[in-house]
């Protein structure tokens, strides 16, 4: 009886553990025109009925010849996801409008795509109020946590240097 408490408890405690890192998720950086690629990690760090706050940091490795300081290509931010996009159900309103505006964001449904092994996922772009980049998103309900499978970041009216350079983040 004793042995089987203690596996019991064993069981219990390491299932919590793996429950507890639940809300991050890993992503390689693929390289891309001015970096050789890195690495990112999305964590949900608040979760209200008013939004979604995931915390993003990343370390990307950039090329030698990129005439940008080395500190801009790491740190970390936040980003806040409408409280539509908290879960399937949002994503599934999304698919049936199209699009929604949430504090002075467009949010638009592409299409349903299959990547890698998630099937029938939702593809949707932000196009966030700052109008500095757009943002594709591939969302699947299966992935734990935050369910984004693949980022690729466009950035825009910045300047001329960086205008139009793509990031692109697959989940580990």
């Amino acid at each position: 009886m004793k042995l089987f408490f203690i596996t019991t408890l064993i069981i219990l405690l390491y299932s919590i553990n793996i429950w507890a890192g639940e809300s991050t998720l890993f992503y390689k950086i693929e390289p891309g025109k001015f970096h050789t690629g890195g690495k990112a990690s999305l964590e949900k760090t608040e979760n209200n009925l008013d939004n979604l706050t995931i915390l993003v940091k990343y370390k990307i490795d950039k090329k030698f010849f990129v005439p940008i300081p080395s500190s801009k290509f790491n740190g970390e931010s936040q980003i806040v996801f409408p409280k539509e996009l908290i879960d399937e159900a949002g994503y599934l309103e999304l698919e049936t409008k199209g699009e929604i505006l949430s504090d002075g964001s467009l949010i638009k449904f592409v299409k349903r795509v299959d990547w890698k092994e998630y099937k029938n996922a939702y593809e949707f772009i932000l196009y966030p109020s700052n109008q500095k980049s757009e943002v594709l998103v591939i969302y699947h309900p299966s992935i734990a946590s935050i369910g984004i499978a693949h980022i690729e970041i466009t950035i825009k009216n910045t300047s001329a240097f960086m205008d139009g350079y793509k990031m692109s983040f697959n989940l580990n």
